[in-house]
């Protein structure tokens, strides 16, 4: 193990959602954790006993002894300093300033122009409300997956010449972005993002937790072709 102690951890986590980015830092470290699932579609996430972990409902949680975490970018910070074998965050400067423009750009742009298309009903309660805030977020989430296509480097990777958690966050992306449309020439729109996706999916810990997300994605048989069958009931944050 490559654990620096002994504290047993535990992630709270929701199949389909950005929970997926810190278990696989988790798998890439080959760290002794429990995965406890949260049943969003059932409300678990709303009962007294997880609120008392998260008062906003919403995976990520990890647990660390005594220590409670939420919020993707503290977590997957936490754990690229509790297991710096992974040597999953940058250490010069330039590569590190990246890497978090890279986690700031998921977590404030992309993933809520998502949850407008996912989850309307949170930001607006009529149907018809709920149909315009879905458009709109469809329209953002296009021009966004654009600019990232656009700001991805031609060589090496997200942040710089190393793998960084900027790399797995963008998998996410990818994978309920690009990937989720299963018309085959879908990716053809992004080749440095689906260069960069097809690099992950090749590493046994990464294609280990996709397989468990029923995240199918079968470069060999249809190089352009991505069948997303993940849940995407809940919350996905």
């Amino acid at each position: 193990m490559n654990q620096p102690n002994d504290t047993p951890l535990t992630l709270y986590y929701a199949a389909g959602s950005c929970a997926m980015v810190p278990r696989l830092v988790l798998e890439e470290a080959h760290a002794g954790y429990t995965l406890r699932h949260v049943d969003l579609g059932g409300g678990e996430q709303r009962t007294r006993s997880f609120q008392g972990l998260n008062g906003l409902g919403r995976v990520p949680v990890l647990v660390d002894g005594s220590f409670v975490l939420t919020e993707n970018l503290a977590i997957l910070r936490y754990l690229s300093r509790r297991f710096p074998g992974t040597a999953l965050w940058p250490s010069e400067a330039s590569a590190e300033a990246r890497c978090l423009e890279w986690l700031s750009f998921g977590a404030s742009s992309l993933h809520p122009a998502m949850a407008h298309v996912r989850r309307p009903a949170r930001y607006a309660r009529s149907s018809s409300a709920q149909e315009e805030v879905a458009a709109t977020g469809h329209a953002t989430v296009t021009a966004l997956l654009q600019l990232t296509e656009a700001r991805l480097p031609d060589t090496g990777w997200a942040a710089g010449p190393d793998l960084s958690v900027a790399d797995l966050y963008l998998l996410f992306f990818w994978a309920h972005g690009p990937a989720a449309n299963v018309n085959p020439g879908a990716l053809d729109c992004f080749p440095k993002w689906s260069a960069l996706a097809r690099r992950l999916c090749a590493r046994p810990a990464i294609s280990k937790v996709l397989d468990d997300e029923r995240l199918l994605v079968d470069f060999r048989a249809a190089p352009q072709h991505v069948a997303n069958q993940a849940s995407r009931s809940g919350s996905a944050r």
